[in-house]
């Protein structure tokens, strides 16, 4: 129904200088097609130092997604479709980021660049800046302002490396939020409705689950790649989705008896991760 190719890299944003993607669909069933849901991947940086890279990059395209996801507003706040979530996402579940996917919710204002607690060198409370009009809820102020008002344009402020061109003019869309400061700001978009840039915290609007719990009964963590040792990496988060089955992962001490990966048996670098889900449909709505 509707696609979207997420550029992570933005010139003259020093936290988002890396050339990592993503790609975002909404699909729907042939034979029920009120019945929708949104699928996105994404492989994010490596260097295993710059998690607070990664909490950007996972900032930016959950704006996308919540873009692309959202249904309606109600009574009981926004509606989105079902959403699958999976990728390499180059971090461990006791991360920062996976904690923020997670938990929606993450404070990285006095942390480390691994997302971990200092003393020196802790982070600020900008992380993106606010001249790409990212709200720390991960939202875009321009399709939230055009979605509640009615009004302005829904112009999303990222570059695409193919259809960005560096003579737009910004300015008509962002008058509401200054782009020359790193201080706390707090807009009100509608009647009780707020947005903030640069809080030091961000949060997003989505129930992520992961299909994995990273431990069997035993307590023995899985694994998905050897990076020097066999760790978790990739995932399939997911949201309003019922989960049926999903592949089986090896643990650890399994993984120690094989040769490291791709091998004679595994003919990729990263285990294969699958499940199944089970989607309700709709009912078509009246005229």
């Amino acid at each position: 129904m509707e696609y979207a190719k997420v550029e992570l890299y933005q010139s003259g944003i020093e936290l988002l200088s890396r050339d990592n993607v993503g790609i975002i669909a909404k699909l729907a069933l042939k034979e029920s097609p009120e019945t929708q849901l949104v699928i996105a991947t994404t492989h994010l940086l490596y260097n295993p130092r710059r998690n607070d890279v990664r909490l950007g990059q996972t900032q930016l395209l959950l704006a996308e997604i919540e873009r692309i996801a959202f249904l309606e507003n109600t009574m009981m706040g926004a509606k989105y479709l079902p959403i699958i979530l999976t990728g390499d996402f180059n971090l461990t579940p006791d991360s920062g980021v996976y904690e923020f996917i997670t938990k929606g919710i993450f404070e990285y204002q006095g942390k480390s660049k691994t997302l971990e607690e200092t003393e020196y060198r802790s982070l600020t409370n900008s992380l993106i800046p606010p001249r790409l009009c990212i709200t720390d809820n991960s939202q875009h102020f321009n399709v939230l302002k055009h979605r509640l008002r009615g009004e302005g344009t829904n112009k999303v402020m990222l570059e695409n490396s193919e259809n960005f061109t560096e003579d737009e003019n910004i300015t008509p869309y962002t008058c509401e939020v200054n782009t020359d400061t790193t201080d706390v700001q707090t807009i009100e978009i509608a009647h009780g409705y707020q947005v903030k840039f640069c809080s030091g915290t961000l949060t997003h609007p989505f129930r992520f689950n992961s299909v994995y719990k990273h431990r069997n009964y035993h307590g023995e963590s899985e694994a998905t790649t050897n990076q020097g040792e066999w760790i978790t990496v990739d995932y399939i988060f997911y949201s309003d989705l019922e989960l049926i089955e999903n592949y089986k992962l090896p643990v650890v001490k399994q993984c120690c008896t094989l040769p490291t990966i791709p091998n004679f048996a595994v003919g990729s670098d990263h285990f294969c991760l699958g499940a199944t889900f089970k989607v309700h449909k709709r009912k078509p709505q009246s005229c």
